[in-house]
Protein backbone atom coordinates (compact mmCIF):
# COMPACT_ATOMS: atom_id res chain seq x y z
CA UNK A 1 0.00 0.00 0.00
CA UNK A 2 2.75 2.47 0.97
CA UNK A 3 4.74 1.60 -2.14
CA UNK A 4 1.82 2.35 -4.44
CA UNK A 5 1.07 5.67 -2.70
CA UNK A 6 4.60 7.07 -2.58
CA UNK A 7 4.88 9.08 -5.78
CA UNK A 8 1.21 9.94 -5.91
CA UNK A 9 1.01 11.43 -2.45
CA UNK A 10 3.99 13.72 -2.81
CA UNK A 11 3.18 14.86 -6.32
CA UNK A 12 -0.50 15.39 -5.51
CA UNK A 13 0.42 17.48 -2.49
CA UNK A 14 2.77 19.58 -4.58
CA UNK A 15 0.00 20.22 -7.10
CA UNK A 16 -2.20 21.71 -4.41
CA UNK A 17 -4.36 18.61 -3.84
CA UNK A 18 -3.45 18.23 -0.16
CA UNK A 19 -7.01 18.17 1.28
CA UNK A 20 -7.92 15.21 -0.95
CA UNK A 21 -4.90 13.14 0.02
CA UNK A 22 -5.32 10.30 2.49
CA UNK A 23 -3.23 10.79 5.61
CA UNK A 24 -0.15 8.58 5.81
CA UNK A 25 3.61 8.60 5.25
CA UNK A 26 4.61 10.37 2.07
CA UNK A 27 7.67 8.19 1.53
CA UNK A 28 8.15 4.47 1.23
CA UNK A 29 11.03 4.42 3.70
CA UNK A 30 11.72 7.15 6.30
CA UNK A 31 15.05 8.95 6.15
CA UNK A 32 17.63 9.35 8.91
CA UNK A 33 19.24 12.78 9.17
CA UNK A 34 22.60 13.10 10.94
CA UNK A 35 21.76 16.00 13.26
CA UNK A 36 24.74 18.36 13.25
CA UNK A 37 26.59 15.29 11.97
CA UNK A 38 26.95 12.29 14.27
CA UNK A 39 26.90 14.74 17.17
CA UNK A 40 26.29 12.08 19.81
CA UNK A 41 29.77 10.73 19.13
CA UNK A 42 31.89 13.67 17.93
CA UNK A 43 31.70 17.46 18.42
CA UNK A 44 28.75 18.85 16.47
CA UNK A 45 29.17 20.46 13.06
CA UNK A 46 32.74 19.29 12.58
CA UNK A 47 34.02 17.66 9.41
CA UNK A 48 34.71 14.53 11.41
CA UNK A 49 31.12 14.40 12.74
CA UNK A 50 29.65 14.77 9.24
CA UNK A 51 31.87 12.04 7.83
CA UNK A 52 31.01 9.73 10.69
CA UNK A 53 27.30 10.33 10.04
CA UNK A 54 27.79 9.25 6.44
CA UNK A 55 29.75 6.15 7.47
CA UNK A 56 26.94 5.26 9.86
CA UNK A 57 24.45 5.26 6.99
CA UNK A 58 22.63 8.58 7.37
CA UNK A 59 20.62 9.69 4.34
CA UNK A 60 21.28 13.39 5.01
CA UNK A 61 23.74 15.46 7.01
CA UNK A 62 22.45 18.61 8.69
CA UNK A 63 24.42 21.84 8.98
CA UNK A 64 22.98 24.80 10.90
CA UNK A 65 24.15 27.99 9.23
CA UNK A 66 25.17 31.52 10.18
CA UNK A 67 26.93 34.25 8.23
CA UNK A 68 30.26 35.58 9.43
CA UNK A 69 31.09 39.30 9.39
CA UNK A 70 32.66 38.85 5.94
CA UNK A 71 29.55 37.02 4.71
CA UNK A 72 30.79 33.42 4.72
CA UNK A 73 28.47 30.59 5.69
CA UNK A 74 29.64 28.54 8.67
CA UNK A 75 28.10 25.50 10.33
CA UNK A 76 27.19 26.44 13.90
CA UNK A 77 24.03 25.92 15.90
CA UNK A 78 24.29 28.92 18.22
CA UNK A 79 24.52 32.55 17.14
CA UNK A 80 27.36 32.86 19.65
CA UNK A 81 30.68 31.05 19.72
CA UNK A 82 30.65 30.52 23.47
CA UNK A 83 29.17 27.04 23.85
CA UNK A 84 30.98 25.13 21.10
CA UNK A 85 34.40 26.80 20.70
CA UNK A 86 37.23 28.06 22.90
CA UNK A 87 36.48 31.68 21.96
CA UNK A 88 36.88 33.05 25.47
CA UNK A 89 40.44 31.75 25.82
CA UNK A 90 41.40 32.86 22.31
CA UNK A 91 39.75 36.28 22.71
CA UNK A 92 41.74 36.90 25.86
CA UNK A 93 44.99 35.89 24.14
CA UNK A 94 44.39 37.90 20.95
CA UNK A 95 42.84 41.03 22.43
CA UNK A 96 39.35 40.36 21.08
CA UNK A 97 37.55 40.83 24.38
CA UNK A 98 36.16 44.16 23.21
CA UNK A 99 34.09 42.21 20.64
CA UNK A 100 32.02 40.65 23.40
CA UNK A 101 28.44 41.84 23.90
CA UNK A 102 27.37 41.71 27.53
CA UNK A 103 24.03 39.92 27.85
CA UNK A 104 22.68 39.06 31.28
CA UNK A 105 26.04 39.89 32.78
CA UNK A 106 27.85 37.43 30.48
CA UNK A 107 30.27 38.28 27.66
CA UNK A 108 28.89 36.71 24.47
CA UNK A 109 30.82 36.49 21.23
CA UNK A 110 28.48 36.52 18.22
CA UNK A 111 29.35 34.79 14.95
CA UNK A 112 28.50 37.88 12.88
CA UNK A 113 31.09 39.97 14.75
CA UNK A 114 33.99 37.85 13.43
CA UNK A 115 35.50 37.15 10.01
CA UNK A 116 35.90 33.57 8.86
CA UNK A 117 39.70 33.71 9.15
CA UNK A 118 39.32 34.62 12.82
CA UNK A 119 36.76 31.90 13.52
CA UNK A 120 39.04 29.35 11.87
CA UNK A 121 41.60 30.05 14.59
CA UNK A 122 39.23 28.61 17.19
CA UNK A 123 38.96 25.02 18.33
CA UNK A 124 35.50 23.50 18.00
CA UNK A 125 34.21 21.39 20.84
CA UNK A 126 31.07 19.61 22.00
CA UNK A 127 28.57 21.42 24.17
CA UNK A 128 28.62 18.28 26.33
CA UNK A 129 24.96 18.36 27.29
CA UNK A 130 22.67 15.33 27.36
CA UNK A 131 22.54 13.55 24.01
CA UNK A 132 25.78 15.14 22.74
CA UNK A 133 29.32 13.82 22.66
CA UNK A 134 31.78 14.03 25.50
CA UNK A 135 35.55 13.41 25.49
CA UNK A 136 36.48 9.87 26.46
CA UNK A 137 33.43 8.28 24.84
CA UNK A 138 35.57 6.07 22.62
CA UNK A 139 35.48 8.43 19.63
CA UNK A 140 37.74 11.26 20.83
CA UNK A 141 39.66 12.28 23.95
CA UNK A 142 39.31 16.08 23.88
CA UNK A 143 42.79 16.86 22.58
CA UNK A 144 41.87 16.82 18.88
CA UNK A 145 42.11 20.17 17.03
CA UNK A 146 38.58 20.20 15.60
CA UNK A 147 37.75 23.31 13.57
CA UNK A 148 34.57 25.23 12.76
CA UNK A 149 33.32 23.97 9.40
CA UNK A 150 32.26 26.10 6.45
CA UNK A 151 29.16 25.28 4.42
CA UNK A 152 31.42 24.78 1.41
CA UNK A 153 33.25 22.04 3.30
CA UNK A 154 29.95 20.35 4.17
CA UNK A 155 29.02 20.31 0.49
CA UNK A 156 32.48 18.99 -0.39
CA UNK A 157 31.96 16.05 1.96
CA UNK A 158 28.62 15.13 0.38
CA UNK A 159 29.86 15.78 -3.17
CA UNK A 160 33.00 13.68 -2.75
CA UNK A 161 30.94 10.81 -1.37
CA UNK A 162 28.63 10.96 -4.39
CA UNK A 163 31.53 11.27 -6.83
CA UNK A 164 33.37 8.32 -5.29
CA UNK A 165 30.41 5.97 -4.72
CA UNK A 166 27.53 7.15 -6.93
CA UNK A 167 25.38 7.25 -3.78
CA UNK A 168 23.72 10.50 -2.74
CA UNK A 169 23.90 11.59 0.88
CA UNK A 170 21.93 14.82 0.90
CA UNK A 171 22.45 18.03 2.84
CA UNK A 172 19.76 19.55 5.06
CA UNK A 173 20.86 23.12 5.90
CA UNK A 174 19.01 25.21 8.46
CA UNK A 175 18.96 28.99 8.14
CA UNK A 176 19.33 30.19 11.71
CA UNK A 177 17.82 33.31 13.22
CA UNK A 178 19.46 35.61 15.75
CA UNK A 179 17.48 37.88 18.05
CA UNK A 180 20.62 39.88 18.80
CA UNK A 181 20.15 41.99 15.66
CA UNK A 182 16.53 42.98 16.23
CA UNK A 183 13.53 41.99 14.05
CA UNK A 184 14.22 43.99 10.87
CA UNK A 185 17.98 43.48 10.85
CA UNK A 186 17.48 39.83 11.79
CA UNK A 187 15.25 39.20 8.77
CA UNK A 188 17.70 41.04 6.50
CA UNK A 189 20.46 38.82 7.86
CA UNK A 190 18.32 35.73 7.15
CA UNK A 191 17.56 36.72 3.57
CA UNK A 192 21.23 37.49 2.93
CA UNK A 193 22.00 34.02 4.25
CA UNK A 194 19.33 32.52 1.99
CA UNK A 195 20.85 34.21 -1.07
CA UNK A 196 24.33 33.00 -0.11
CA UNK A 197 22.95 29.48 0.38
CA UNK A 198 21.33 29.33 -3.06
CA UNK A 199 24.47 30.70 -4.71
CA UNK A 200 26.61 28.06 -3.02
CA UNK A 201 24.25 25.21 -3.93
CA UNK A 202 24.28 26.33 -7.58
CA UNK A 203 28.08 26.56 -7.86
CA UNK A 204 29.15 24.68 -11.02
CA UNK A 205 31.81 22.80 -9.06
CA UNK A 206 29.06 20.51 -7.69
CA UNK A 207 27.98 19.33 -11.15
CA UNK A 208 24.34 20.11 -10.40
CA UNK A 209 24.15 17.69 -7.46
CA UNK A 210 22.74 20.24 -5.03
CA UNK A 211 20.13 21.49 -7.46
CA UNK A 212 18.50 18.04 -7.36
CA UNK A 213 15.50 17.88 -4.99
CA UNK A 214 16.49 14.49 -3.63
CA UNK A 215 19.84 15.93 -2.49
CA UNK A 216 18.76 19.01 -0.49
CA UNK A 217 16.16 20.10 2.05
CA UNK A 218 16.24 23.73 3.25
CA UNK A 219 14.78 24.39 6.69
CA UNK A 220 14.08 27.27 9.03
CA UNK A 221 11.99 28.15 12.06
CA UNK A 222 11.19 31.52 10.50
CA UNK A 223 8.34 31.42 7.94
CA UNK A 224 9.42 34.74 6.40
CA UNK A 225 12.67 33.34 5.01
CA UNK A 226 10.95 30.27 3.57
CA UNK A 227 8.37 32.54 1.94
CA UNK A 228 11.26 34.57 0.57
CA UNK A 229 12.85 31.41 -0.84
CA UNK A 230 9.70 29.86 -2.28
CA UNK A 231 9.68 31.71 -5.63
CA UNK A 232 13.48 31.44 -5.89
CA UNK A 233 13.93 27.66 -5.73
CA UNK A 234 12.21 24.38 -6.49
CA UNK A 235 14.20 22.63 -3.74
CA UNK A 236 11.99 21.26 -0.96
CA UNK A 237 11.50 23.64 1.98
CA UNK A 238 10.79 22.54 5.56
CA UNK A 239 9.08 24.73 8.15
CA UNK A 240 10.42 23.92 11.60
CA UNK A 241 7.72 24.02 14.25
CA UNK A 242 7.87 24.07 18.01
CA UNK A 243 5.13 23.25 20.47
CA UNK A 244 5.53 23.19 24.25
CA UNK A 245 4.03 20.35 26.32
CA UNK A 246 1.13 22.61 27.34
CA UNK A 247 0.24 23.14 23.68
CA UNK A 248 1.61 26.66 23.37
CA UNK A 249 4.09 27.71 20.72
CA UNK A 250 7.17 29.85 20.63
CA UNK A 251 6.48 32.90 18.44
CA UNK A 252 7.22 33.54 15.65
CA UNK A 253 7.64 29.80 15.12
CA UNK A 254 4.46 28.05 13.90
CA UNK A 255 3.24 25.21 16.07
CA UNK A 256 2.66 21.67 14.85
CA UNK A 257 -0.59 21.98 12.85
CA UNK A 258 -3.65 20.84 14.80
CA UNK A 259 -6.16 21.63 12.06
CA UNK A 260 -6.39 21.19 8.31
CA UNK A 261 -6.42 24.97 7.96
CA UNK A 262 -3.16 25.33 9.89
CA UNK A 263 -1.54 22.60 7.80
CA UNK A 264 -2.74 24.24 4.58
CA UNK A 265 -1.23 27.56 5.67
CA UNK A 266 2.16 25.88 6.06
CA UNK A 267 1.71 23.96 2.81
CA UNK A 268 1.38 27.27 0.98
CA UNK A 269 5.13 27.82 1.27
CA UNK A 270 6.63 24.58 2.61
CA UNK A 271 6.91 20.98 1.46
CA UNK A 272 7.39 19.56 4.92
CA UNK A 273 7.55 20.33 8.62
CA UNK A 274 10.10 19.55 11.29
CA UNK A 275 8.39 18.78 14.60
CA UNK A 276 9.94 18.59 18.05
CA UNK A 277 9.48 15.07 19.42
CA UNK A 278 7.13 15.89 22.34
CA UNK A 279 4.72 17.55 19.90
CA UNK A 280 4.85 14.83 17.23
CA UNK A 281 1.57 13.18 18.13
CA UNK A 282 -0.31 10.91 15.77
CA UNK A 283 -2.89 13.67 15.27
CA UNK A 284 -0.23 16.24 14.36
CA UNK A 285 1.53 13.87 11.99
CA UNK A 286 -1.69 12.80 10.32
CA UNK A 287 -2.98 16.34 9.88
CA UNK A 288 0.27 17.46 8.26
CA UNK A 289 0.56 14.47 5.96
CA UNK A 290 -3.08 14.81 4.88
CA UNK A 291 -2.14 18.27 3.60
CA UNK A 292 0.80 16.82 1.66
CA UNK A 293 3.48 17.87 4.15
CA UNK A 294 6.42 15.59 4.86
CA UNK A 295 6.95 15.18 8.61
CA UNK A 296 10.47 14.97 10.08
CA UNK A 297 10.89 14.70 13.86
CA UNK A 298 13.72 16.18 15.94
CA UNK A 299 15.85 15.25 17.86
CA UNK A 300 16.36 11.58 18.75
CA UNK A 301 19.48 10.27 20.46
CA UNK A 302 20.55 6.80 21.61
CA UNK A 303 17.23 5.23 22.67
CA UNK A 304 16.08 2.67 20.08
CA UNK A 305 12.57 2.74 21.58
CA UNK A 306 12.15 6.38 20.54
CA UNK A 307 12.90 5.52 16.92
CA UNK A 308 10.43 2.65 17.03
CA UNK A 309 7.79 4.97 18.45
CA UNK A 310 8.06 7.60 15.74
CA UNK A 311 8.61 5.21 12.87
CA UNK A 312 5.49 3.45 14.13
CA UNK A 313 3.59 6.74 13.97
CA UNK A 314 4.45 6.98 10.30
CA UNK A 315 6.90 9.89 10.20
CA UNK A 316 8.81 10.51 6.98
CA UNK A 317 12.16 11.03 8.70
CA UNK A 318 14.00 11.64 11.97
CA UNK A 319 16.87 13.87 13.03
CA UNK A 320 19.36 11.80 14.99
CA UNK A 321 22.46 12.54 17.06
CA UNK A 322 23.26 8.81 16.83
CA UNK A 323 22.61 7.94 13.17
CA UNK A 324 23.82 4.35 13.48
CA UNK A 325 21.02 3.62 15.96
CA UNK A 326 18.41 5.33 13.82
CA UNK A 327 19.59 3.53 10.70
CA UNK A 328 19.61 0.14 12.44
CA UNK A 329 16.03 0.51 13.68
CA UNK A 330 14.84 1.94 10.35
CA UNK A 331 16.45 -0.91 8.41
CA UNK A 332 14.87 -3.47 10.71
CA UNK A 333 11.39 -1.98 10.30
CA UNK A 334 11.82 -0.98 6.64
CA UNK A 335 14.18 -3.43 4.89
CA UNK A 336 16.36 -2.05 2.12
CA UNK A 337 14.14 -1.82 -0.96
CA UNK A 338 14.92 -2.95 -4.45
CA UNK A 339 16.69 -0.27 -6.51
CA UNK A 340 13.54 0.53 -8.47
CA UNK A 341 11.63 1.16 -5.26
CA UNK A 342 14.40 3.24 -3.75
CA UNK A 343 14.29 5.46 -6.82
CA UNK A 344 10.64 6.33 -6.17
CA UNK A 345 11.55 8.83 -3.46
CA UNK A 346 13.75 10.73 -5.87
CA UNK A 347 11.09 10.59 -8.56
CA UNK A 348 8.47 11.87 -6.16
CA UNK A 349 10.62 14.83 -5.15
CA UNK A 350 11.33 15.53 -8.80
CA UNK A 351 7.58 15.65 -9.32
CA UNK A 352 7.26 18.01 -6.38
CA UNK A 353 9.94 20.26 -7.84
CA UNK A 354 8.25 20.24 -11.25
CA UNK A 355 4.96 21.26 -9.70
CA UNK A 356 6.73 24.07 -7.85
CA UNK A 357 8.25 25.34 -11.10
CA UNK A 358 4.85 25.29 -12.80
CA UNK A 359 3.36 27.19 -9.86
CA UNK A 360 6.16 29.76 -9.97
Amino acid sequence: MRRSLLAGLVIAGAAGMGPDVTAGPLVERPIVIAHRGASGYLPEHTIEAYRLGIRQGADFIEPDLFLTRDRRLVALHDDTLNATTNIQEVAAAKGWTDRARIVGGRPLYYVFDFDLAEIRQLTARSRGTAGYSRPGNGFYDGSEPFKVTTFTEVLEIAYEHWRDTGHIVGVYPELKFTQALGPAAGIAYLTAMADALLAELADPRWDGLFERPEAVFIQSFIPAVLQYLRPKTALPLVALTFTLPDGSGFPPVPTCPATAEAAAALRAFADGIGVNAPAATEACIGTAQAAGLLVHVYTLTDDPAAYRLFFGRGVDGVFSNHPDIGVAVRNELFPVPEPATAALFGLALLGLAAARRVSA
